[in-house]
């Protein structure tokens, strides 16, 4: 069994995608961070820009 459930149903990564230095997002999208916790910790974030 995974050590985390709920990582196998949701996706842990994403590629959005980047030009001119903005964001190629539509009006109605938007990135969300969605954190599993039930305490307020320290946590952090990991971006990788390819290209």
């Amino acid at each position: 069994m995974t050590a985390h459930p709920r990582s196998v149903l949701m996706d842990i990564s994403a590629v959005v995608p980047v030009g001119n230095g903005r964001l190629l997002l539509c009006t109605l999208q938007g990135i969300n961070l969605w954190v599993h916790r039930t305490h307020v910790q320290l946590g952090e974030a990991v971006a990788t820009v390819t290209g």
